[in-house]
């Protein structure tokens, strides 16, 4: 029990995929110990992402590969 509420229980479920991980990249060093929420943002075959050093890059998606990368002026 959780507090008045009991705890739900979970399922029991076969896994039905294999994830296999193709490639990973870093956008800068971390978040400097503050909670950012900057998720990537995928269109097409590139993913971009953001550090909160305002740094900004692209990525292939297929590759991994470092498509471009900038330093913005101002924070974010």
């Amino acid at each position: 029990m959780v507090g008045r509420f009991q705890k739900p229980s979970l399922p029991e479920f076969t896994p039905t995929v294999q994830v296999n991980k193709l490639w990973e990249t870093s956008i800068g060093n971390g978040t400097g110990g503050q909670y950012l929420q900057l998720p990537p943002s995928v269109q097409g075959n590139t993913v971009y992402a953001v550090s909160y050093k305002n740094k900004v890059a692209a990525v292939d998606a297929n590759t991994g590969n470092r498509l471009w990368e900038a330093n913005l002026k101002k924070r974010l």
